[in-house]
């Protein structure tokens, strides 16, 4: 027969936002890489992983569409070396 805490074991364990970003801080806090981190404290890496994309803001795309650009340059003249 199964023992109680075998059964628990095998539950998915839920942890709530405080102790997610708690560890997140911590983390970057212990000076480790976020596996080391993760063994060393029992936390399956994928589920740290996931808690770090979700909670760490993420920077504004430009509004114009275009990623890092600014916006369109302005037209090159065809003939530089004339007079404008």
């Amino acid at each position: 027969m199964t023992s109680e805490a075998n059964i628990k074991r095998s539950l998915p364990q839920r942890y709530d936002a405080q102790f997610r970003q708690l560890a997140l801080t911590l983390q970057r806090e212990s000076g480790l890489d976020a596996a080391a981190f993760c063994r060393r404290e029992g936390i399956n890496p994928k589920t740290f992983y996931r808690w770090r994309k979700d909670l760490t803001p993420r920077r504004a795309k430009d509004t114009n569409g275009f990623g890092g650009h600014q916006g369109p340059k302005a037209p090159r003249p065809l003939f530089p070396f004339l007079p404008s």
